[in-house]
C-alpha cells in the first residue's frame, strides 16, 4: 500500500476524450447519480479540498460534506440510493442494463430503421455512410457486439474494429470509399450511349459475346471509344440491355425467316 500512498496526480496526463467517453459507459452502467458520488470521493481521498470539489461538481459545499461524512461512515453501500431495496442496489441500475440491450435493427424495403428503447430512427439505404457511422458509434461502445455490427454490415468483426479505430482517429472520411472507381461514368454522353447500344445490339443479333470486356473490345476496335470493362457493365445494367441479347437474335430470326443474316 506504500506506492498507492505515493500517488501524485500532477504527473499523471488526463485524456479529456478518453474520460468523456469512460464517463459515458459508466453512467449507462452505474447511474448518474453513483458516479458523482465516486468522483466526489475520489477527488477527495486524492486530496483535493472540499470547497474545489464543490466548484468542479457544481454541488453545494454543504452537499458534497454530508455525502463524503456518509461515504467515510458508511462504507460501500453510501455511493448508493439507500431508499432501495438491498437487491436493487447492488444490481446497480438494471435499467441501465436494458438500455444497452434493447437496440433494434430493422431492414424495410428502402431504409433500415433503428429502434433504441422505443425510440425509431429511419435511415434510407441510399445513405450507406450514416447507417455504418451509426452502427460502428453503437459496435465502439459496447452497445452492439462487433459481431453483430459486421453482420449489419456485411463485414467481419475485426474489420469492424479497424474501422472504430479509424474513425476515432480520422473522423468520418475514413468510411467513405476513396477508390477511384468508375471516373468513365462522366464521359458517357448521349453519343456514347448510342454507340454502346448500337454495338451491344451488333453483338446480340451476330451471336457475339456480350459482356463488358467484350463490348469494350469491340467498342475501341470499330469505333475508337476507349472505355472500362466496369464503365461498359455498369451502363449495360443501367440503360436495361442486360438480358435482351437471346431476345434481339430470335427476333432477328423470326424476321429474317430462321436466317440469321449478316451484318
Amino acid at each position: 500500500m506504500s506506492g498507492f500512498n505515493k500517488i501524485d496526480c500532477q504527473t499523471i496526463s488526463f485524456s479529456s476524450k478518453l474520460s468523456s467517453k469512460r464517463l459515458g459507459k459508466a453512467q449507462l452502467i452505474f447511474g448518474e447519480k453513483v458516479m458523482q458520488r465516486i468522483i466526489c470521493f475520489c477527488l477527495y481521498i486524492f486530496g483535493v479540498r472540499r470547497s474545489e470539489i464543490s466548484k468542479i461538481m457544481k454541488l453545494p459545499e454543504n452537499t458534497v460534506r454530508t455525502m463524503l461524512k456518509a461515504i467515510s461512515r458508511d462504507g460501500f453501500e453510501a455511493f448508493f440510493d439507500r431508499r432501495k431495496k438491498v437487491a436493487d442496489r447492488f444490481c446497480v441500475q438494471p435499467g441501465a442494463q436494458a438500455k444497452r440491450k434493447d437496440i433494434q435493427i430493422t431492414e424495410h424495403h428502402d431504409s433500415h430503421q433503428i429502434s433504441i428503447n422505443g425510440l425509431d430512427i429511419s435511415i434510407p439505404k441510399k445513405n450507406t455512410h450514416q447507417l455504418k457511422a451509426m452502427i460502428l458509434t453503437f459496435a465502439e461502445n459496447g452497445l452492439v457486439s462487433k459481431t453483430d455490427a459486421g453482420k449489419l454490415l456485411d463485414i467481419s468483426s475485426s474489420h469492424v474494429g479497424l474501422l472504430i479505430n479509424m474513425m476515432s482517429k480520422n473522423d468520418l472520411l475514413c468510411l467513405v470509399d476513396k477508390r477511384k472507381g468508375q471516373q468513365q461514368d462522366y464521359v458517357f454522353t448521349p453519343d456514347i450511349k448510342s454507340e454502346l447500344i448500337f454495338q451491344y445490339t451488333s453483338n446480340s443479333v451476330l451471336g457475339k459475346p456480350t459482356s463488358g470486356a467484350a463490348v469494350a473490345a469491340d467498342l475501341k476496335e470499330r469505333a475508337q471509344i476507349e472505355l472500362s470493362d466496369r464503365s461498359v457493365r455498369t451502363y449495360i445494367s443501367k440503360l436495361g440491355l442486360k438480358g435482351i441479347d437471346e431476345k434481339l437474335r430470335q427476333l432477328v430470326k423470326k424476321n429474317s425467316g430462321g436466317q440469321s443474316g449478316k451484318y
